[in-house]
């Protein structure tokens, strides 16, 4: 059975190019206070590196980037003191000094300026640079968000949400988020559909949850795209459709999204919505289980156990089911105890193996584990 997601909540950190995608006014004027805040004082020397140190930065000149950021900052231009100080924090166009870059963005933000506000709220989130301090990450993910910046609608309705800084609060988080997702933030729209298909801090709606993840499935955000997949799949929200399950989980998957590789994997097995193609299946499997997921890991080891379009080999079978068992997987972990007391090589100490994974099975209510734990106890 193909599983929904778990609700995950996104953070985001962001170097300017005084784009106003994120901004809806007719207004052009508060526009580019939005984006700039105090910068429009810096003089036109300033401005004129700023613009040269984007064009750097875009085709990949990071020193150069950094050195022309660094002029405009020393002259006061809140945009580039944003940029170098992100500069300074991932280390590019010069080494990393985190204690740096915090410097810049205070620089920046003081002038107003709603992305290095939150930006510098992640450093405080974060604990990069200056102590750990979340009501601090707080206060600036607020003045960003209060300027209708996006990333920080979203960073603060995160906050709300863990109760970080906080009192936690679903549905003021679920009012931030809405704000963001509003402006057609990919990001928002993922969190916004998740919010309304668990109903947390807002009223629970599978065609509320629906209509946001398509929003940010068409801007090609992965995990919305999965999810699209999974209600198409599963009929929710929307009348059930195999193609269309499989066109989002492909587009996912080509993103090297792990969960939707899976999903492709478990229709190439099973011929659901795809031609039954048992090869297919485990190309989709073998990418996902590289990136540790407990489902695929454990379809690689049935695969190779059952000898299912590979050489049979029973100790790959062990190598992956062992992967899916440490992460919890409670078929995994059944099939392993197999493996080690049906050993060639047994013992007691593979006898005490099997035993330690049946036991882990049997926690999580598996029903084959739970009997072959009470034989085995019992003997």
């Amino acid at each position: 059975m193909i599983k929904q997601v778990a609700l995950v909540f996104l953070f985001c950190i962001t170097i300017i190019s005084c784009s106003t995608k994120t901004v809806k006014s007719t207004d052009a004027s508060s526009i580019e206070r939005h984006a700039l805040g105090k910068s429009s004082i810096a003089s036109p020397q300033a401005e004129a590196d700023f613009v040269k140190g984007k064009k750097a930065l875009k085709k990949g000149n990071d020193a150069m980037a950094f050195k022309l950021f660094r002029q405009a900052s020393e002259q006061g231009h809140a945009g580039a003191q944003n940029n170098l100080g992100m500069m300074y924090s991932l280390g590019k166009g010069a080494p990393k000094e985190e204690q740096k870059a915090v410097k810049w963005l205070q620089q920046a933000a003081a002038q107003e300026l709603p992305l290095a506000q939150n930006n510098l709220g992640m450093m405080y989130s974060l604990g990069k640079g200056v102590t750990q301090n979340d009501q601090e990450a707080v206060n600036w993910f607020r003045k960003g968000a209060e300027q209708g910046l996006a990333e920080a609608q979203l960073n603060l309705g995160v906050m709300y949400h863990n109760g970080k800084g906080v009192t936690q609060n679903d549905q003021e988080a679920v009012t931030w988020i809405r704000k963001a997702a509003e402006q057609g933030y990919a990001p928002a729209e993922y969190n916004l559909g998740l919010a309304h298909l668990e109903g947390i801090g807002a009223k629970q709606s599978d065609q509320e949850a629906f209509k946001w993840f398509s929003k940010a499935a068409e801007q090609n955000h992965p995990i919305a795209q999965n999810n699209l997949g999974l209600m198409y799949f599963n009929g929710k929200g929307v009348l059930q459709n195999d193609r269309e399950a499989i066109k989002w989980f492909q587009k996912a998957a080509e993103q090297g999204y792990p969960d939707a590789q899976f999903h492709l994997g478990i229709a190439s097995l099973k011929g659901l919505g795809l031609p039954e193609d048992h090869q297919e299946a485990f190309k989709w499997f073998s990418q996902a289980a590289k990136k540790r997921h407990g489902g695929a890991q454990y379809n690689l080891g049935v695969m190779y156990s059952a000898g299912d379009t590979v050489t049979q080999d029973y100790q790959q079978a062990a190598q992956w089911f062992h992967q899916a068992a440490q992460q919890g997987y409670a078929d995994a972990q059944y099939n392993l105890a197999v493996m080690y007391y049906y050993s060639e090589n047994s013992s007691e100490e593979t006898r005490q193996e099997a035993i330690k994974w049946l036991r882990q099975a049997a926690k999580q209510g598996h029903p084959k584990a739970q009997a072959a734990l009470e034989k085995l106890v019992l003997q």
